[in-house]
């Protein structure tokens, strides 16, 4: 909030510069945004965030990894995992060393059940920040889900990848249940 009072000051003192508004445009919305998230008005912090992410310009890119991930926080909370993941991925495309953008990607992938880029992304974060305790709880939890999860992967059986349209897996259980069909084996 110290940034937000200090662009204040400075437009006050200069109302022509047009960089400083813009500046101060994008830093209120993301403290509204944030003011929401707090209060778990989530779909209202999304919109704020989404907001401000319009209203950024080109010349300020150090501010979009930030916002992006409370996006994220936001998506993550209104169980929109790959919306969520995507923005996680924006911000670490410009900065690859934001934690909490690995640590909010890793539990999209994990409620996606892409199990081994989530164990991927937290690792990163332990290895960033290794106190981190909820990264290590998650981190078991994913570990315990892809011992679990490799020997009845449903898609590896059907011969299919995990992003497959609903189509597709219904053409490949057809096409499984006729060749494994009891009647057919004898």
């Amino acid at each position: 909030m110290a940034a937000l009072a200090i662009l204040r000051k400075v437009v006050q003192l200069d109302p022509d510069s047009k960089r400083c508004k813009e500046l101060l445009k994008v830093i209120s919305k993301k403290a509204k945004a944030s003011n929401l998230y707090q209060r778990k008005q989530f779909e209202s912090a999304e919109a704020m965030y989404s907001e401000a992410i319009a209203l950024s310009p080109s010349h300020l890119l150090f501010l979009l990894p930030p916002i992006l991930c409370g996006r994220a926080e936001a998506r993550l909370s209104l169980l929109k995992y790959i919306d969520a993941a995507e923005d996680c991925s924006k911000a670490l495309a410009q900065d690859d060393g934001i934690v909490n953008a690995y640590k909010i990607r890793g539990k999209c992938l994990h409620h996606l059940q892409l199990y081994e880029d989530s164990l991927r992304d937290l690792k990163r974060v332990i290895e960033l920040s290794p106190k981190d305790r909820d990264a290590k709880t998650l981190l078991k939890t994913v570990e315990k889900c892809l011992s679990t999860c490799e020997s009845e992967n449903y898609y590896t059986t059907l011969g299919i990848e995990r992003t497959a349209s609903v189509e597709e897996v219904k053409t490949a259980y057809k096409k499984a249940a006729r060749q494994w069909h009891p009647g057919r084996l004898m």
